[in-house]
């Protein structure tokens, strides 16, 4: 914990307290919480559950703003834990003194640098603008969408695990999120909503404001009920009046990890899509078969090209071939790679479409696979409509630098476009297309 925050420049005090140890890297300790000065921000807890409950007692007697309780084994436990999560969540309250947790990781503060967690950390650059933010009530979970998203390239502004929620909530995290200016997406992972009506009247408040909440809620099967049960001591309720309760006020709700990270990617880099539906531009003549089936499968609409879009295409083509939506370019785009810039520029203009989904064939030539997509880089840039780059050849080695250059253009990449494509399905249970 002391290392994360010196690495991260913390420019405030920091107290120490140690029943063991008068000095740890070169700072002093205090023996016990009663021996701080009062009015302390925070309090990091660092200790077995059996000294939780006289700790935070002790911090309400020394006025801590709040308290941060990583030890688990407390409501999910059931019984005596039970109950005296109870006893700290009273004895909290009663003193005006917020918790996060217990049985969490802690809180990522990117917008002021600031980490308070036990997970080792490496510095990360403050967002610079429009960023996204986790609420996750797993802190294993939390971990994992922060340093997926991150991963990315996709700017964080807040990343918080809620754990049991002894005090403060999802709700109360995403109450802040709201009002919070840097964070216009949020990705929560939630096992189970406790306030319901407030929960819904914040996704209210968030789709007013033009802020996404994308949500994973397991919980359709029994199992996975008993799962959440055990581990943060959620009851979980009815999943599906749960589900369409918030599809109704706008939030996003996705069926699985992988799913909430990419959608969660595609509403962070693009805010403000079309509701209008793709074009799909690949060189393979069999994949526009697959687009088609999965669009039909999906209720996907693809738009016709224009008469103007069709003819300005129709040109660059072989003459055998006719443009349409999917577009194949053929194998002639492994003569002439401007012919991506050539056919691209017309489906960005049309105004039916609100989005490009490029497919290419990439191999294991990785000379050949870099030209192409620094062709299709080119033929991006400033297209003025979201683009994503789905990549035919699945795991397939990339050029060095490739993802890198990809994402520095603000293009999600996948790997597969079945799975890109399953982001653009238009959900019947949010009524929101995904790009």
């Amino acid at each position: 914990m002391l290392e994360n925050l010196e690495r991260y420049g913390y420019g405030g005090e920091i107290h120490l307290v140690s029943r063991s140890s008068t000095e740890i890297k070169g700072r002093t300790c205090v023996a016990s919480i009663d021996d701080l000065p009062d009015g302390v921000d925070a309090a990091l807890l660092m200790m077995p559950r059996a000294a939780i409950e006289p700790a935070i007692a002790a911090c309400a007697r020394r006025k801590v703003g709040g308290a941060i309780v990583f030890a688990a084994g407390f409501a999910e436990a059931g019984g005596e834990w039970k109950a005296a999560q109870e006893r700290i969540a009273a004895t909290a309250r009663g003193a005006g003194m917020a918790i996060c947790g217990p049985n969490c990781l802690g809180i990522m503060n990117y917008v002021d640098g600031i980490p308070l967690t036990f997970s080792p950390q490496q510095p990360e650059k403050p967002p610079l603008g429009p960023s996204l933010s986790i609420v996750a009530q797993s802190g294993g979970l939390s971990s994992v969408l922060r340093t997926a998203l991150l991963a990315k390239g996709v700017p964080v502004a807040f990343a918080v695990s809620t754990g049991n929620e002894a005090v403060l909530g999802l709700e109360d995290y995403l109450e802040f999120l709201l009002e919070e200016v840097t964070t216009h997406v949020i990705t929560v992972f939630a096992e189970q909503i406790r306030q319901p009506q407030r929960f819904l009247n914040l996704a209210a408040r968030a789709r007013e404001a033009g802020k996404a909440i994308v949500l994973l809620h397991p919980g359709r099967s029994a199992a996975a009920r008993a799962a959440a049960q055990s581990h943060t001591g959620a009851l979980a309720g009815d999943h599906a009046i749960m589900r369409a309760l918030i599809c109704r006020e706008g939030v996003i709700a996705v069926d699985g990890l992988d799913e909430l990270i990419d959608i969660s990617e595609l509403m962070a880099r693009f805010p403000n899509f079309s509701p209008a539906g793709p074009a799909v531009l690949t060189d393979s003549g069999a994949f526009k078969g697959v687009t088609l089936d999965l669009a039909d499968a999906a209720g996907l609409e693809l738009p016709p090209l224009s008469p103007a879009t069709a003819a300005a295409i129709k040109g660059e083509l072989p003459e055998f071939m006719e443009p349409g939506n999917p577009l194949d370019l053929t194998a002639q785009g492994i003569l002439d790679l401007d012919l991506y810039a050539r056919t691209l520029k017309p489906l960005f203009a049309d105004a039916a479409f609100g989005s490009v989904f490029v497919a290419p064939i990439v191999s294991a030539n990785t000379a050949f696979a870099a030209a192409k997509i620094t062709a299709i880089l080119k033929a991006v840039a400033g297209a003025g409509k979201p683009v994503i780059l789905g990549l035919l050849g699945d795991e397939v080695a990339l050029p060095p630098g490739c993802v890198e250059n990809v994402r520095a253009a603000g293009i999600p990449l996948f790997r597969s476009p079945a799975g890109a494509g399953a982001r653009y399905c238009p959900r019947a249970d949010t009524g929101a297309q995904m790009a």
